[in-house]
């Protein structure tokens, strides 16, 4: 008997709650009724092939590593030179002296492809802090212009499947507005 009452108090409450539920969804389909969405796209890529991004990070690694890259080039000056020489004179080297020479450019080889791996890391780190400047830019311009044009939604252009012609692009609108 008590099994009777347990089934149809739960019959009874999952009635309740699946009608709860469509009135809701009812609800909020009727509110998107009322406001639909509004959706926009920009070309972040055409973004920061305009931006400059690429030039601004080698100016600012020339600028910020000026004593490393000299560094860099006197090394690979001084590594060329040792080569042509020990080129040049090998047939008169003894074994001694040739492995002595050879130890020399191995060394000099290690330390050029440290500086090498110190100066990339050094500028990706340029990179990277730049991105983060110009992709803040981007959402801050982003979010001013569809707030101004009354846009829900801004999706990435690259990732849109079907856009519906040119009218809901703001690209040139949000690179305006990063000046």
């Amino acid at each position: 008997m008590n099994k009777k009452i347990l089934k149809s108090t739960l019959l009874s409450l999952s009635l309740i709650s699946t009608l709860s539920l469509s009135t809701f969804v009812s609800a909020e389909t009727n509110s998107n009724v009322v406001a639909p969405n509004k959706i926009a796209v920009v070309n972040v890529r055409t973004i920061i092939d305009k931006s400059g991004l690429m030039q601004n990070t080698q100016k600012e690694f020339a600028k910020e590593n000026k004593t490393q890259i000299a560094q860099f080039q006197k090394s690979q000056k001084e590594l060329q030179q040792k080569q042509a020489d020990f080129q040049k004179n090998q047939a008169i080297l003894s074994q001694k002296d040739k492995r002595a020479k050879e130890e020399d450019i191995k060394k000099l080889v290690v330390k050029l492809q440290k500086e090498e791996r110190d100066l990339q890391l050094s500028q990706q780190k340029i990179g990277m802090k730049l991105q983060k400047e110009l992709l803040t830019k981007l959402e801050v311009a982003t979010m001013k212009v569809a707030k101004k044009d009354g846009y829900t939604s801004v999706l990435d252009a690259q990732v849109v499947l079907y856009p519906n012609g040119k009218g809901n692009d703001i690209t040139d609108a949000v690179l305006k507005a990063m000046k």
